[in-house]
């Protein structure tokens, strides 16, 4: 896995430290270097785990994780339901340190078990965690900066410790 820390994220550090607040990204080359590790990564994948998840929401939750041949986490996807949504988290574990994180929030006009129920809205929340350091992409900017809000990091653990 370390080969993808060059190929991911060499072009991030060229002019600041993973400890500053802000990070240059170029998002075209983050998502090719993404899509070219999730290529590799699929070969790599030797088990699935699945485990429900109790306790973040009203309508509880599941998540499934990609583990490679030692038992090394290589991805987990997860869902959270509510009445009238869900949230989809993903991580890609580029890293013992890099992690590529995206949340999902689907938001529905009727609860989601209504026959009649469609999608509202879907917003999508891009993320790097550098060392426990998470960096938000600010798709105006297509920056990454510091996200001040560290509730992630523990999501994280958690939901690992699920499906381990």
């Amino acid at each position: 896995m370390k080969k993808y820390i060059g190929l991911i994220f060499a072009f991030i550090f060229i002019s600041q430290s993973c400890l500053s607040d802000t990070i240059e990204v170029d998002f075209k080359v983050l998502d090719r270097n993404i899509n070219f590790y999730m290529a590799d990564y699929v070969n790599k994948i030797n088990k699935k785990k699945e485990a429900e998840i109790f306790g973040y929401s009203p309508e509880g939750g599941m998540i499934i994780a990609d583990f490679d041949e030692e038992n090394n986490i290589l991805f987990f996807k997860s869902y959270l339901f509510f009445e009238t949504g869900k949230i989809k988290y993903e991580c890609y574990f580029v890293e013992d340190n890099v992690k590529y994180f995206l949340k999902t929030t689907y938001r529905y006009n009727l609860p989601v078990s209504d026959v009649n129920s469609e999608s509202t809205s879907k917003e999508i929340e891009k993320m790097i965690i550098l060392d426990n350091r998470i960096y938000l992409l600010n798709a105006e900017t297509n920056q990454y900066n510091l996200f001040k809000n560290d509730r992630y990091i523990p999501l994280i653990t958690e939901f690992l410790e699920a499906v381990r």
